[in-house]
């Protein structure tokens, strides 16, 4: 596990796409449209996630249609906002993620 921290991104803090899979215990975001995207098949595990002055805290979606869904498995989380978008072939999961 390790940990991320990224600010000034504009789009995406962090976007994890085409069947990937992202583990993480801490990722701090902020200043960015979206904080973390999740899409197209992939799963990101992250253990204490904070999104701070964006848009969007976390989205999870299907983009490419070759692709399914995408899960987002967030034990613990802290947004300056609770905006989070999923579309109806993707998960967004809060809390014990055992």
């Amino acid at each position: 596990m390790s940990e991320t921290t990224v600010t000034n991104c504009y789009d995406k803090g962090v976007s994890i796409g085409e069947q990937s899979s992202f583990n993480s215990s801490d990722v701090y975001v902020s200043k960015s449209d979206i904080g973390i995207s999740v899409k197209d098949s992939s799963i990101a595990k992250i253990k204490n996630l904070g999104v701070y002055e964006s848009d969007i805290c976390l989205a999870a979606s299907r983009k490419k249609q070759e692709f399914m869904g995408a899960v987002a498995k967030i034990e613990r989380i802290k947004c300056s906002n609770s905006k989070f978008l999923s579309d109806p072939g993707s998960q967004i999961i809060i809390g014990n993620t055992h």
